[in-house]
């Protein structure tokens, strides 16, 4: 925020003369070059030393790019150098307009003074996401989307693009490898160069020469010696960024040879992908934000069968908007996908949360009849549901999205809320009351019957899951109640599809998932927020959410996730699995209570994960020592003690906790020893 508030521009007319002269300059330089040099410092770092929080948003290419695309194309042929007295003030222009952009967005929606309303903050939210956030989703679930969204359309999509959703996905992926090949072998003879050079310059007379080199070598045997080796390496180091801009381009013959395809497959691909200088207006503001034809089509076609890749992660987030343009330039074609789509979200949603647990019980595309006004039985539906011991959760799935407008901030957003959220809300909540209103609510799916009795409940989760990201709309659903658009004591659990694989895939059972949800529940009560799902998860693996409540706003926790997701996709060294930062020994009994799938092992878990640090490692102590000893107790807890161990079949009862420690498990009693085979821990919470 400071650094914001110290590079903005305070008044709307500075921004926009701020611009003006942005695009005079960039019009007086070599454009592939600036944008290749743009490229290399913004988005060509270490993967294995990805953090987001180090990371400047990709905006800071993506919007000079823009601007580039809006002028008639470059006026300056590529190959003469840029100075860096020509390229710094253009950084630092491109920096103002767009921390500026950020200020502005701030300061109109109520940051200063008394605070924004719920309105105004999520006008504030998502505006400023449009501005610096991109592609939302790890690569390794964005391609296990596309061919679950698109696969059994392959075939229009191939008559309309010229190309399959498999091929797609290889040629995304040779495009990196084309340009990631020529980067390196760039930055292989750059280093080359210096060394020869260098060789030269210490006297060595086996080195040959290119022309005008010995006149360059002479002139720096002129320098100070302290100074000879910088200036060489300046003097390199000016050549390698003259031509980085070709190692970014891209020829229909190379994509084909790296992807095993034919050179007409690649060149529709890349022409699918790509757009000319020229190409969009410069209509209307030019502030920086997310256009939706640049998303579209990242790479630029440069002309003589060449196109410039320097947006290569935006290629994988350009798929599926590229995807649903072609499919809706067909009515027919497009209901057909809006159908396909529908069906995807829920059997995702379902299934994401049903392997949380070998013993849960899932349907999607469920029916059940209920009066729920009075006027007698109705048939209802509800989009899936889960139950997994004393958790049920009930699954309502909006594959609609934002609109445009809406995502700029326009009042519409209320509505589309309402859309998404809100009616999905109500549909799931339904089916809530039917479940609460009667001994066995009965589910109907597919032939089968899924019944949910109210009496064996403790948690009953209302999920709202979506095919695009809100979290700029729903990490803090108390604007949205504020609005009206869900109810203020009965909220749902909004959860972008994507993000949702995530959390299933990272959690160790069903009992940490309601842990989370229980924690994740309680925080957003206390009036904290957070940027997105992740964040709030992410937290929760490092501190169980054990956050203090005067931290308002929860900052990036994603590191571990990131490189995890990262690494599964081969953008990077592989790396553990994130787990949440729980001893070994009780890690250990999680997993037997979750792999036993005995009546309450969901309360069980979580009373465990909800004892503090210490008593955790207290905890921890015990049941390594009682399992070493192969002694406890088999007798009942007494009516003081929340949570007591033993071994199965031997010695006396260990107090550890007295009941204060147990929190919302209150006199509900579980008694797990019989069902785990010895030597087993059992507990008993009282």
């Amino acid at each position: 925020m400071n650094r914001i508030a110290a590079v903005a521009g305070h008044q709307h007319q500075t921004i926009d003369k701020q611009i003006e002269e942005l695009r005079e300059r960039l019009s007086s330089v070599p454009a592939l070059q600036m944008l290749a040099n743009l490229s290399f410092q913004h988005l060509a770092g270490d993967p294995d030393s990805y953090r987001e929080y180090e990371t400047e948003p990709a905006v800071f290419v993506e919007y000079p790019t823009w601007l580039y695309l809006t002028m008639g194309g470059p006026r300056v042929p590529e190959g003469d150098f840029i100075d860096g007295r020509v390229s710094t003030p253009i950084h630092q222009l491109a920096e103002s307009v767009i921390y500026g952009t950020m200020w502005e967005i701030l300061s109109e929606e109520g940051i200063e003074g008394n605070g924004p309303s719920a309105l105004a903050h999520l006008r504030m939210q998502t505006r400023l996401k449009e501005v610096v956030q991109r592609g939302a989703g790890y690569r390794v679930h964005v391609v296990a989307q596309l061919r679950e969204l698109f696969g059994s359309l392959d075939r229009p999509i191939r008559e309309v693009l010229g190309f399959g959703v498999e091929e797609a996905i290889r040629m995304v992926e040779g495009t990196g490898a084309v340009v990631q090949q020529a980067l390196r072998g760039r930055q292989a003879a750059f280093a080359d160069e210096g060394r020869r050079l260098r060789s030269a310059l210490d006297g060595k007379d086996d080195v040959a020469l290119a022309p005008g080199e010995e006149r360059l070598l002479l002139a720096l045997a002129q320098l100070p010696s302290r100074d000879r080796l910088e200036r060489l390496q300046a003097v390199v180091g000016a050549a390698f960024f003259t031509h980085l801009h070709e190692a970014y381009l891209v020829t229909p013959d190379a994509l084909a040879e790296a992807t095993g395809t034919d050179e007409p497959t690649a060149r529709a691909f890349l022409d699918a992908f790509s757009l000319e200088f020229g190409s969009l207006s410069a209509a209307g503001t030019l502030r920086p934000a997310a256009n939706a034809a640049q998303l579209r089509a990242p790479l630029i076609r440069v002309g003589d069968g060449r196109y410039f890749a320097h947006l290569l992660a935006h290629m994988w987030w350009a798929l599926r908007p590229r995807f649903e343009f072609a499919l809706g330039t067909n009515p027919a074609l497009k209901h057909r996908y809006e159908r396909v789509r529908s069906r995807y979200l829920e059997q995702s949603a379902t299934r994401a949360i049903a392997r949380c647990s070998a013993h849960s019980r899932s349907g999607s595309a469920l029916k059940y009849t209920f009066d729920d006004d009075g006027q007698g039985d109705r048939e209802y539906e509800l989009d899936g549901l889960v139950l997994i011991d004393s958790a049920v959760f009930l699954i309502e799935a909006k594959s609609g999205a934002m609109s445009a407008a809406a995502r700029r901030g326009a009042p519409s957003l209320v509505e589309d809320l309402r859309t998404l959220v809100g009616e999905a809300h109500a549909q799931a909540a339904r089916a809530g009351r039917y479940i609460r209103s009667t001994r066995e609510a009965k589910f109907r799916t597919h032939g089968t019957e899924l019944v949910v009795r109210a009496a064996d409940l403790i948690d009953v989760f209302l999920v709202t899951a979506s095919v695009e990201p809100l979290d700029a709309f729903v990490t803090r659903l108390a604007d949205a109640a504020e609005l009206g658009v869900v109810p203020t004591n009965d909220r749902p659990w909004p959860v972008f599809d994507l993000d949702l694989r995530v959390i299933t895939e990272v959690v160790e059972g069903a009992g940490q998932l309601v842990h989370y949800l229980r924690r994740r529940q309680a925080v957003e009560r206390a009036e904290m927020t957070a940027n997105d799902e992740l964040d709030w998860f992410g937290a929760y693996l490092a501190d169980g959410l054990r956050t203090p409540g005067h931290r308002q706003m929860l900052l990036t926790h994603t590191t571990d996730l990131d490189s995890y997701f990262m690494g599964l996709a081969g953008e990077r060294s592989p790396v553990a699995r994130p787990k949440a930062m729980v001893p070994e020994p009780l890690r250990e009994l999680v997993g037997r209570l979750e792999s036993s799938g005995v009546p309450g092992f969901v309360e069980a878990v979580t009373a465990l994960l909800d004892l503090g640090t210490k008593q955790q490692q207290a905890f921890s102590v015990a049941v390594s020592r009682a399992r070493h000893r192969g002694s406890g107790d088999a007798t009942a807890a007494s009516r003081t003690c929340a949570i007591t161990y033993r071994v199965a079949h031997a010695g006396p009862v260990k107090h550890l906790f007295d009941t204060a420690t147990v929190g919302r498990s209150g006199n509900r009693v579980i008694a797990i020893a019989e069902a785990l085979a010895p030597p087993a821990v059992a507990l008993l919470i009282g």
